[in-house]
């Protein structure tokens, strides 16, 4: 994960944690903790995230903010990922990416 984020985020059932990709300093471990998140992202948040046309919101949102020198890479991988491959993925139902562009005309929603 950490290849292509420096703080994933984890949004599930009322948990709402981040990871650093830098061990935590105040807790004297070397390790990677995860970090209780105070600010909850709101539906309209999630909708953004999700894919803003659907009802029912998922479970479990994971966001990837992505390194900049990453983005192209993943842009490449996903546009070779064939829908198929979720028939093997039982528990994930949908896949959706977005994109920030500097300019806003160019965001974009892709969803599998």
């Amino acid at each position: 994960m950490f290849l292509v984020t420096t703080q994933p985020y984890i949004f599930s059932n009322g948990y709402q944690i981040s990871f650093n990709e830098k061990p935590c300093p105040q807790c004297g471990l070397g390790y990677i903790v995860p970090e209780w998140i105070e600010e909850k992202p709101t539906l309209q948040d999630i909708k953004k995230i999700y894919g803003g046309g659907v009802d029912l919101l998922p479970t479990t949102t994971i966001v990837l903010p992505l390194k900049p020198d990453k983005v192209t890479p993943v842009k490449l991988q996903l546009s070779n990922f064939h829908p198929e491959v979720l028939l093997f993925l039982a528990k994930i139902r949908h896949l959706s990416v977005r994109e920030l562009n500097e300019d806003s005309k160019k965001n974009k929603v892709s969803a599998i």
